[in-house]
């Protein structure tokens, strides 16, 4: 054994069987990142990318909180309105609205990242998916305004 062991043979015998392993295992380790892929299966990258996007909302959301936090505590004044002057029509209702569709924008962003990360689009199907996405926009809009309008009622009350 220790005469097969030091010949030149069993050195090119064992170098030629590592580089098989290791040819083995890229093979290997690329299919099965192909048959995730084609499987439509969250990957490590896609994993990877979804966190980010998610630190980057959880970030952008402790932000507006404590700018709605700033505004709860900021006294709440109305503007003096000279006799004779009306309010634009509909510009009350905007400015109640800016921060529903800023909060759902916080919200829809990253959730509309998630779900194209997870099932990327194809060309069949784009008109239901552009009504998909409205419709889901649309509800988050709602429920942030919503929230808004019961939050700010709470906190008349306290």
């Amino acid at each position: 054994m220790e005469r097969v062991v030091a010949g030149e043979n069993f050195a090119e015998l064992l170098s030629r069987l590592v580089k098989a392993i290791v040819a083995l295992h890229r093979g290997s380790s690329g299919g099965l990142d192909l048959l995730v892929r084609h499987l439509r299966l969250a990957g490590r990258q896609d994993l990877t990318r979804l966190g980010r996007q998610m630190a980057r909302a959880e970030d952008k959301l402790e932000v507006v909180l404590q700018q709605v936090e700033a505004l709860d505590a900021a006294p709440r004044e109305l503007p003096a309105q000279e006799p004779g002057t009306a309010v634009a029509p509909g510009s009350a209702r905007r400015s109640v609205w800016r921060p529903a569709l800023a909060g759902a924008s916080v919200v829809a962003v990253p959730l509309g990242g998630a779900l194209v990360a997870m099932h990327p689009p194809s060309i069949v199907g784009a008109e239901e998916a552009l009504a998909l996405a409205v419709a889901v926009v649309a509800l988050i809009a709602v429920t942030a305004r919503a929230t808004l309008a019961l939050a700010s009622r709470r906190g008349g009350r306290s």
